[in-house]
């Protein structure tokens, strides 16, 4: 699944606007270029990477997405 037909999940699941999450789902596949199957979500499909997105992306909740 691409980073794009991921950021549509996430409207679907938080609302908002799917280009709010493209950046968060393009830095989580990122590792794609590494490690091109499934072993790339270990890096950081985690807690840690949402931490990361946190801190480079701002916070994002259901009702208030802000994304730098």
């Amino acid at each position: 699944m691409t980073p794009y037909e991921h950021s549509i999940l996430s409207v679907k699941k938080f609302g908002g606007k799917s280009k709010h999450y493209l950046k968060i789902h393009k830095f989580l596949d990122s590792t794609k270029g590494h490690l091109p199957d499934y072993r790339h979500r270990s890096i950081l499909h985690n807690s840690w990477g949402m931490l990361l997105c946190e801190q480079i992306f701002g916070s994002i909740t259901k009702n208030n997405i802000s994304v730098r």
